[in-house]
């Protein structure tokens, strides 16, 4: 099972009028992106279920399209659509759970950066909005969904204690993508 995490997403855009309905908007972003998820794993073959915490802060340069669809009275709803690249800048991994064959319960643990993990991502973006006048300024109300192109290869490696030691368990990695719903407030100048 799956949940996201909540975070921010905070940057600054341009937006390069080709026509009165149409136009590019280039931004440059800070996005932090994860999930929080219960993996079923076999651990020294007894199933198990883990609890793990993927966060991955990225920065994030997307190139929209922007088409102005109504444009009333100064409020203006549009879609916008394109593709971004993100760096990923911060990245931690959690993992918590317990082997339990019936006779003994074992706790196994990890806590780590992904370095496994490839720093870049590619990201298809969609959304819509609407921009209306408030005070002399504009402003921006979006929602966006983001969605990486390629699946990431998520780790699920755990330490699980033994005598006065810990043994690396090594699962297989997960593959997901990241996935984003983004609720975006902005003051145009």
């Amino acid at each position: 099972s799956s949940s996201w995490r909540t975070g921010t997403a905070a940057g600054i855009f341009l937006i390069l009028p080709v026509t009165p309905r149409f136009g590019i908007q280039q931004e440059v972003l800070y996005v932090q992106k994860g999930s929080r998820q219960q993996i079923g794993v076999d651990v020294f073959d007894i199933p198990t279920t883990l609890d793990v915490t993927y966060d991955m802060d990225y920065i994030e340069i997307p190139l929209l399209l922007r088409y102005h669809w109504i444009i009333d009275r100064g409020v203006d709803l549009y879609s916008l659509g394109g593709f971004a690249f993100g760096l990923k800048v911060n990245d931690r991994y959690r993992l918590n759970g317990t082997v339990d064959d019936g006779v003994e319960s074992v706790p196994i643990t990890a806590d780590s950066d992904m370095s496994e993990v490839d720093i870049f991502d590619f990201v298809f973006t969609y959304g819509v909005g609407v921009e209306f006048p408030l005070g002399g300024r504009r402003f921006l109300v979006e929602y966006r969904f983001d969605l990486s192109v390629e699946s990431l290869p998520m780790p699920t490696y755990a330490y699980v204690p033994f005598g006065d030691e810990e043994l690396l368990v090594d699962n297989d990695p997960v593959p997901l993508r990241n996935q984003a719903h983004l609720l975006m407030l902005g003051i145009r100048f």
